[in-house]
């Protein structure tokens, strides 16, 4: 099952704009808004179905799939018969931006091809221009960067252990830190900041709720 969000598609919307900036005076970009809608909610889905078939690989049940803010969530029920054990779970992290990458790369190829022999105008190579930058510099970010609860900061949480969450959400705190610190001085845009501050925070609720825990506390939230 596939669910969405409706900020999902907000989210879309307004950086498509921002990626296909209206022109001749006019607020938006309608045409430009709807093809960077369509490549991101095809280009985060394969991301989502690469954790989905990994987990059903690996053991997992009643998987579903949400679509959510700027990216989405698959989520399972362990199978007593088939737990799934740390290196299961890092392959599970690991395959949904693997999977992006490599639907992205494979545009990327095929747009070579394409542009040679037709041209640089068509719809098609328009239409794939922002799936292939969603594919890439998305699922990239996502596996390479340990922050918590990218597919990187889930990898890491994986290699060191659930025992040292605590460990992996300072880490992705301070990376959080050093990244804003990056793009202010590069005056980067405001929402690669909004980005980083968005799992800053996320890092420092989880903090709260695990020192609430220990200290007998209420039980924290469910992770992400």
């Amino acid at each position: 099952p596939i669910t969405i969000q409706p900020w999902f598609w907000l989210t879309m919307a307004i950086l498509g704009n921002l990626f296909y900036p209206a022109t001749d005076g006019r607020q938006l970009n309608l045409e430009g808004m709807v093809i960077f809608i369509a490549a991101g909610f095809f280009s985060i889905l394969i991301h989502e179905l690469g954790h989905a078939f990994s987990m059903r690989k690996h053991g997992g049940r009643d998987i579903q799939i949400q679509l959510q803010g700027l990216g989405g969530q698959a989520a399972y029920r362990p199978d007593p018969e088939r737990p799934i054990t740390r290196w299961k779970s890092i392959a599970i992290s690991a395959a949904g931006p693997l999977y992006q990458l490599i639907a992205g790369i494979a545009a990327k190829l095929f747009l070579i091809a394409y542009s040679s022999t037709v041209g640089d105008a068509t719809m098609l190579v328009i239409a794939l221009e922002p799936f292939i930058l969603i594919s890439i510099l998305w699922g990239a970010f996502n596996l390479l960067v340990p922050i918590f609860p990218l597919d990187g900061g889930q990898i890491l949480n994986g290699i060191l252990g659930p025992k040292n969450i605590k460990t992996t959400l300072w880490i992705g705190l301070i990376l959080c830190i050093v990244l804003a610190i990056l793009m202010s001085i590069r005056q980067l845009s405001f929402w690669n900041l909004l980005i980083i501050g968005l799992l800053a925070s996320q890092n420092i609720r989880m903090l709260q709720a695990i020192r609430e825990q220990e200290k007998g506390g209420p039980t924290p939230p469910p992770q992400p």
